[in-house]
């Protein structure tokens, strides 16, 4: 897991000779960095403190995939993510790509793992797009498919 936060930055330098310029972009790149380290770190304080306080998540995907909502405001959003980790185990996420615009950063990956409840493997790509407005994150759109299908 933490193999695969710290490919963040190196993701987000890859195939652009002009990354040096983009100081909001790679801001926003440290900022997503962070955010996934308090997720994984379990540290749910520190994910809501990056958070905005109308912070929106959305996760779209086939109704294989158990977390699938849309949720509003810090508190939910924070419950959200605690409740969407706690249905999985045994993560091996992939980063695949990184492209940050302005205010935002999309982030593309592969994971695998085993849903909890059934002990079935699961194998997903997922495209996440990150909306930053003033160091908070205020807006999460994921898009999950199962790799299987």
């Amino acid at each position: 897991m933490t193999d695969f936060i710290e490919k963040l930055p190196q993701a987000f330098r890859e195939g652009d000779s002009h990354v040096t310029a983009k100081d909001v972009e790679a801001d926003n790149v440290q900022l997503l960095q962070a955010i996934y380290h308090a997720v994984i770190q379990g540290d749910l304080a520190a994910f809501a403190d990056l958070l905005a306080e109308d912070v929106d998540l959305e996760i779209l995907g086939p109704l294989t995939i158990p977390f699938l909502g849309s949720w509003q405001g810090r508190q939910q959003v924070t419950e959200a993510v605690r409740n969407n980790f706690a249905t999985v185990e045994d993560q091996s996420p992939e980063l695949q790509s990184v492209i940050a615009q302005g205010n935002t950063v999309v982030a593309s990956g592969r994971e695998r793992g085993r849903y909890k409840e059934t002990g079935q493997a699961y194998d997903v790509q997922w495209v996440q797009f990150h909306t930053f407005s003033n160091g908070k994150l205020v807006r999460i759109r994921q898009l999950v498919t199962d790799s299987r299908s």
